[in-house]
């Protein structure tokens, strides 16, 4: 693993974002990559500096984290499991591993060479090595098992979305079909694998989302979900 943020509110409920970008925007701008409906625009910005990540407050008042504050339009460093405060959020930074910021397939990648690696090393014994192809059967089972489900999570996570979407186009919502549309166009291209279209109508639904006179906490939902998957396909 490398690094998370974990976002909680009591207004807006729980989500985290995996860090996968030196840089990364936090504020009520739904363009930033962390979305903050409710306080300013741009108002954080977190930043991997020479093995540390830092925090720099561009409010014009200070931000509590942990024990300690930090003033405005200053930088202050963000350790892991200290919580940032701003609004009615409440932000923690988790780090497992190594903290360099890297996107969620290059780790895989990273993981299935070292497998293989010990696979390729010689067996000292047959059942030693009957051992070892159990163990990759398991894990490729586990692996397979955790897919499925996960797939399920987002799917049962963006049904009451949609649901939401439908309603609002049976009301004469235009933005409510054009994001339903490019949600729709985006999902059925991810299914055949064109991960450019998919990119595409996921921006173009963000963007859709962004201008909408959808509630707050719809949008966040939106959002979150629509970056997890631009995240998802490394873009």
């Amino acid at each position: 693993m490398s690094a998370e943020i974990l976002i909680e509110s009591s207004q807006h409920g729980r989500s985290t974002y995996w860090i996968d970008k030196q840089v990364v925007r936090m504020g009520g701008n739904s363009a930033c990559e962390v979305y903050l409906p409710g306080i300013p625009e741009n108002a954080l910005t977190v930043q991997f500096r020479e093995g540390d990540y830092v925090v720099w407050n561009r409010l014009p008042t200070a931000v509590k984290l942990g024990r300690r504050t930090i003033a405005a339009n200053t930088v202050g460093k963000w350790t892991a499991k200290k919580m940032l405060s701003v609004g009615p959020y409440q932000l923690t930074l988790r780090i497992e591993g190594d903290s360099q910021p890297a996107p969620k397939s290059h780790l895989a990648k990273k993981k299935t060479l070292g497998e293989a690696a010990d696979a390729g090393a010689p067996a000292q014994s047959l059942n030693t090595h009957l051992v070892n192809i159990l163990a990759v059967i398991a894990i490729v089972l586990i692996g397979v098992f955790v897919l499925n489900n996960n797939r399920k999570a987002q799917v049962a996570s963006l049904t009451p979305i949609v649901e939401t979407l439908i309603k609002g186009s049976a009301q004469g919502d235009l933005f409510a079909d054009k994001i339903r549309n490019s949600l729709q166009k985006g999902r059925d291209a991810e299914t055949r694998k064109n991960t450019q279209a998919a990119i595409r109508y996921y921006i173009e639904a963000r963007e859709q989302t962004r201008q909408s006179r959808l509630h707050d906490d719809l949008k966040l939902q939106l959002v979150n979900y629509l970056n997890q998957r631009l995240q998802i396909l490394n873009w």
